[in-house]
């Protein structure tokens, strides 16, 4: 057995340059979402008795609409509008937001509160299984997450209610990008860059909780790239979605565009005197003869660049006399 290491635990001279290097993706991150499967596997392991009623209505607030676990612990019968469709929610700060109610949701909260629910006396919508009967706290949400984790056998990144949240949110936002993408690729872009960035910047603005573009997000998001040609980048492919999605929804924020310019990569142009451009001329007049007339195809190509200004593409297409 060959040993590295010498005496004073250091490496040998020489030796650390066969050691291989690994990969380190700058956009590579571990997921901190379900995918899609996993979350339909989630509801469906729910049984369908008294738990399992309530257990798949919490997961669907959870999994459909991105509720925190607080939330969804803390939803009152007021907090309902089922005329509307409509589901209030106190989120941080103690803002209140207005988001629909999938009919799916709607129907497992009918489901629960007709067939499940205890009868307590308590605002509240969800209530625990067990003796003593209490209103169900973040706790026991978790508990609901973890519960059903186990029983689909899903290994999820977090394990708690808020990769339900992640999920739903990435979901959200993906649902956003993916139109947007083929949009513009069935118009004639290959967006390879695009593509990737926009991507990772959903899972970045995902984890934030964001489930529309919010522009201090998109700069925090940028102002992590190595270089100022990839903060350029990555500002430049989040503006153009941001401009594409605001036209359809105001709550999309369009970030500073000029907060990354560009930068400078054209040369300073060469200017040729012309006592320069007539030995240039000259000098094709001796190129080594490898064709008839290729002394004369050159001097005259180099002369109409140096009158014209055309450039060598748009030359070397000119149509044939």
């Amino acid at each position: 057995m060959l040993r590295f290491l010498g005496a004073a635990g250091q490496c040998p001279a020489g030796v650390q340059h066969a050691i291989p290097g690994f990969a380190s993706w700058q956009l590579a991150t571990v997921p901190r979402f379900l995918v899609a499967d996993d979350v339909e596997r989630l509801i469906a392991s729910c049984p369908a008795d008294a738990a399992g009623l309530r257990d798949k209505a919490v997961l669907l607030l959870l999994g459909r609409l991105g509720l925190r676990a607080s939330e969804v612990a803390g939803l009152r019968f007021a907090d309902v509008d089922w005329t509307q469709g409509l589901l209030t929610v106190s989120g941080k700060s103690r803002r209140q937001e207005r988001l629909p109610l999938p009919q799916e949701v709607g129907d497992a909260l009918l489901c629960y509160l007709r067939r499940s629910r205890p009868p307590l006396r308590t605002p509240g919508v969800f209530i625990s299984v067990v003796t003593p009967l209490r209103p169900l706290t973040r706790a026991g949400v978790t508990h609901i997450v973890r519960a059903a984790l186990r029983r689909a056998g899903s290994k999820a990144p977090i394990n708690g209610a808020h990769v339900l949240r992640h999920s739903a949110i990435t979901a959200m936002l993906t649902t956003h990008v993916d139109p947007y993408l083929s949009l513009r690729q069935g118009l004639g872009f290959k967006l390879s860059n695009a593509v990737r960035h926009l991507h990772a910047f959903a899972g970045f603005a995902s984890a934030r909780g964001d489930t529309h573009i919010v522009a201090s997000t998109a700069v925090d998001w940028a102002t992590a790239a190595l270089s100022p040609n990839a903060r350029h980048n990555r500002l430049r492919d989040v503006v153009h979605l941001a401009r594409f999605l605001h036209a359809e929804d105001r709550a999309h924020e369009v970030p500073p565009p000029a907060l990354f310019p560009a930068p400078q990569v054209r040369p300073l142009p060469y200017i040729y005197t012309l006592g320069k451009l007539a030995q240039i001329i000259e000098a094709a007049g001796r190129l080594r003869q490898t064709y008839p007339l290729r002394h004369e195809v050159y001097a005259t190509l180099l002369g109409l660049i140096a009158a014209t200004a055309a450039r060598p593409r748009l030359t070397a297409s000119a149509p044939k006399s």
